[in-house]
């Protein structure tokens, strides 16, 4: 216990958590500001969360301009999925997955992960899936309780990650954007913003976990219901279900995935706990579910 009070204690005085904390809130300002003038009604919570994160990564990691330009790529293929959503057209959609596999490349190849063949390779695969389905919850009456989930996913990174520098501004950053989606702000996750925000969420852990393996599978895995839920719901909606039951389901996800799975020794070990984590989140899905709701779109 006071060791977990003394690591807290120590994030509290890092100046990298602090700048996230500003950028954050300055962020959460911009979004409310821009809320007010669409109704209530706006798409840029990820890509705003993101660029937050990316400003606090700027001045202590320094300058990611492939990066950024891979995040770049990611959300105008988002965006163009967004516009197949609201005006069906066969070739904007190929566009639309032809942009973001070409953001995929870019993110795999030029933005600095880890020169590990199996990272190189699964990184922009787990981008895509959880950039897809952050970009369902806009479907669902509960999309406004992301931004909390996403904090407790943020908080699960920086636990399971040996060098927790750009962990520490991720986690700055999420901190008072958990906000931005709850009223008075109400912003929603779209395309634009679901898959940058993955992408830099998937950076972070692959940064910050190279020198542990498995602290990279247990760091993807944070991402826990954000991810496995509107994939379940997807193969089996149901009735409404008390949110706090979410958020709960995902604390838990992310306590196994970054103090057990993340710290592990050995990569297969690893891996074969992310399997019975999927078993176990299958079995939760059964018994949570959230009405879909008709929204507008942008």
């Amino acid at each position: 216990m006071q060791e977990s009070l003394d690591t807290l204690t120590d994030l509290l005085t890092r100046p990298d958590f602090h700048t996230g904390l500003l950028t954050g809130l300055v962020a959460l300002g911009v979004l409310f500001a821009l809320t007010r003038f669409e109704a209530g009604v706006f798409a840029g919570w990820g890509l705003i969360l993101t660029s937050a994160g990316l400003v606090g990564i700027h001045f202590h990691i320094g300058r990611r301009l492939s990066l950024i330009l891979a995040l770049l790529v990611l959300g105008a293929g988002g965006w163009l999925l967004d516009r197949v959503a609201s005006r069906p057209d066969r070739r904007i959609q190929v566009l639309a997955w032809v942009v973001i596999v070409l953001g995929g490349v870019l993110f795999s190849t030029r933005s600095g992960l880890p020169d590990i063949a199996w990272v190189r390779i699964s990184a922009p695969m787990v981008v895509v899936l959880a950039g897809v389905t952050l970009r369902q919850w806009t479907n669902y009456e509960a999309a406004k309780y992301v931004g909390p989930l996403f904090a407790i996913t943020a908080f699960g990174i920086w636990t399971t990650v040996p060098d927790t520098e750009s962990a520490r501004v991720l986690l700055g950053a999420a901190v008072p954007m958990a906000f931005g989606t709850l009223p008075p702000v109400g912003a929603w996750v779209h395309g634009p913003g679901a898959f940058p925000l993955s992408g830099l969420a998937i950076w972070v852990v692959a940064f910050g976990g190279e020198p542990r393996p498995a602290s990279l599978i247990g760091g993807w895995a944070c991402l826990g219901i954000l991810v496995a839920l509107p994939l379940l719901l997807r193969l089996r909606p149901r009735s409404n279900v008390k949110m706090w039951i979410v958020v709960v389901a995902h604390a838990f996800t992310v306590l196994l995935a970054s103090r057990v799975i993340g710290l592990q020794d050995s990569l297969g070990v690893a891996l074969a706990g992310v399997s019975i984590l999927v078993i176990v989140l299958a079995v939760i899905g059964l018994f949570l579910s959230l009405r879909p709701e008709e929204v507008p779109t942008s």
